[in-house]
């Protein structure tokens, strides 16, 4: 990763009668993003509107006020866990590689808070990430802290690697980070201590059960972006199983295919 110091920061008409065609979803979509005082929500194949159980109209307009213009209109469902199931695997199948997005959790006593990440997610040991990213609350009450500018430690996403923290994470250092989502997709932390960002979501270290997790794209899908994620978590998964392996004094069983 290369971090470098925070700079700045409608219907036709066919017949004489003029009875008129039922909307497409084409219709839909633009009426959508017409008629939004906020970013228009839109389902995973950005062709039909959809709906968030945690994030009202109020609420996207004050976080996308905080990205730049272009990320602003519409949203691309890419993860529901009502929908996709609460799952840390399939979170991940659905996230990486997607572009920029908005992850929002709702946990058992009823908060909402969540993350902006910058850039597409990718699996591996290294944090990542720009200092567009961060961190908010939407229930009890909204509040946005962006970038301290102290580090990069923005983004972290990594699965199934004995040696190293399992789950998502957003800003801070392993075991005090902003906001944490362990791998097992039921519980999820944030350590009340956070210098990545100007704050911290909750003023104590606090714990919680995570009810519903939600993940919007907030830019079309690039496929040239997607491949490249895919293609680099694929290579970074494979290095680090190497170097592990060569730890213990085992051969990399490719090696002699």
């Amino acid at each position: 990763q290369n971090c470098l110091p925070r700079a700045s920061m409608g219907a036709t008409s066919s017949a004489p009668e003029r009875a008129e065609h039922a909307p497409s979803d084409g219709d839909k979509v633009a009426d959508a993003v017409a008629a939004a005082p906020s970013p228009a929500l839109l389902d995973e194949q950005g062709t039909s509107p959809a709906e968030s159980d945690v994030l009202d109209e109020e609420v996207r307009k004050r976080l996308a006020e905080r990205m730049s213009s272009h990320l602003r209109e519409r949203w691309r469902l890419l993860f529901k866990s009502s929908l996709h199931g609460q799952s840390f695997n399939r979170f991940v199948k659905h996230v990486v590689g997607k572009g920029p997005n908005i992850v929002v959790v709702r946990d058992t006593d009823g908060r909402v808070f969540g993350g902006f990440a910058t850039e597409s997610w990718k699996v591996g040991p290294k944090f990542h990430g720009g200092y567009s990213c961060f961190l908010f609350t939407a229930k009890p009450e909204l509040s946005i802290l962006g970038a301290s500018g102290d580090n990069c430690n923005f983004m972290y996403l990594n699965e199934q690697m004995e040696q190293l923290p399992n789950g998502c994470a957003f800003g801070g250092t392993h075991a005090y980070h902003g906001l944490w989502l362990h791998e097992g997709f039921d519980t999820g932390e944030s350590s009340g201590i956070c210098s990545t960002f100007e704050g911290a979501l909750f003023p104590t270290r606090t714990k919680f059960e995570i009810a519903h997790v939600e993940v919007w794209a907030v830019k079309d899908r690039d496929e040239d972006e997607t491949q490249d994620a895919v293609e680099a978590s694929v290579l970074e998964r494979r290095k680090k199983d190497k170097e592990f392996i060569a730890l213990a004094g085992r051969e990399f069983a490719s090696d002699n295919l």
